[in-house]
């Protein structure tokens, strides 16, 4: 992917693309069954069902799994923190949909549990991609002429 002939962000919106798409049509048929029951919480469902892909979405784009051709095998093996993360945040989406037709402020809970997750990968993940400042340049020679 590094030497493609288009930018990140393409690349980076061609895997969201090709992991939303399947997400969306996996989601599509209950989320129309459930509109038929309650349009409110068809639209409810469907909200929260795009913000678990995106939070799991913006995990696996701030840790990715690094592989080169002969680790192929091993590319779907990701890191076991970020896995439980992973699940994590997926259970607290799933309680606060629940709080949330229920209609329970408690709803608030597991959501900001997920925005801290969240928060704390992201300054995890911008200390890594910092690189430390370079050592001050040595004095050098005079110039010859």
């Amino acid at each position: 992917m590094a030497t493609a002939p288009v930018s990140a962000a393409e690349i980076d919106r061609a895997k969201l693309t090709a992991v939303g798409l399947p997400v969306l049509a996996i989601v599509a048929l209950p989320l129309a069954g459930l509109a038929l029951i309650s349009w409110r919480i068809a639209i409810l469902a469907a909200l929260f069902a795009a913000a678990g892909a995106a939070s799991t979405a913006l995990l696996n784009f701030w840790h990715p799994m690094p592989g080169n051709r002969r680790g192929m095998l091993r590319r779907h093996s990701q890191s076991k923190l970020i896995a439980l993360v992973e699940h994590a945040i997926a259970i607290s989406w799933a309680m606060a949909i629940v709080l949330t037709v229920a209609q329970s402020l408690v709803a608030l809970l597991p959501m900001a549990i997920v925005a801290a997750i969240l928060a704390v990968v992201r300054r995890r993940h911008r200390r890594e991609a910092v690189p430390a400042s370079a050592p001050a340049p040595l004095a050098s020679a005079p110039a010859r002429t």
